[in-house]
């Protein structure tokens, strides 16, 4: 085999792999308090319902803050929805979503989910320090 074919061959390898890693869609019929479904670096974790002291908060199709393409976790509608925040947000936790129809998440790498309605606590993935130190006394 030549250089040239290689290469062929390495590239429908390559367009294969990219086929069968992307994701199909994903769609919940139901999720008890606790259960959470991960997106990426966004995780949605089911609650009973809106946590006693949250503020309402605006309402955005895109739940990760940033405008790199690994940031657009975006809902398909925000029909039924409400956003709300906890008082002792950090900059893990993102916005807490009520709604009463199922919700849609798009993102263009790590595919479609779609959960049923309720209350998700949107929260971002910790990015850890080069470094790793155990705490000491």
């Amino acid at each position: 085999m030549d250089t040239k074919e290689s290469i062929a061959v390495i590239e429908k390898i390559t367009e294969r792999a990219k086929q069968l890693a992307k994701p199909g869609p994903v769609k919940y019929g139901a999720l008890a308090p606790g259960d959470y479904h991960r997106q990426g670096d966004v995780y949605f974790t089911k609650l009973p319902g809106v946590p006693s002291g949250c503020a309402k908060a605006e309402a955005q199709i895109q739940l990760a803050p940033g405008t790199t393409q690994g940031s657009r976790h975006c809902l398909e509608s925000l029909r039924g929805v409400e956003f709300f925040r906890a008082p002792n947000a950090t900059e893990l936790d993102g916005p807490i979503v009520q709604c009463e129809h199922p919700i849609t998440v798009h993102h263009p790498e790590h595919g479609t989910v779609t959960m049923p309605p309720g209350t998700y606590k949107i929260t971002y993935q910790r990015q850890h320090a080069e470094e790793l130190k155990r705490v000491r006394d």
